[in-house]
């Protein structure tokens, strides 16, 4: 009987990587407006 379960334990999940780049862009969105601002005032003290 054919086998199609893969039980290969390498790789990563779809629901894990989705995880994982949501965590990332949620890094991201607080990140960026952070050193922007940083950015933005050492500007002005230059």
């Amino acid at each position: 009987m054919l086998n199609l379960k893969n039980e290969d334990p390498r790789g990563f999940t779809l629901v894990e990587l989705v995880v994982v780049f949501a965590i990332l862009g949620i890094l991201a969105a607080t990140a960026v407006p952070m050193v922007n601002n940083f950015l933005e005032s050492s500007k002005g003290q230059a």
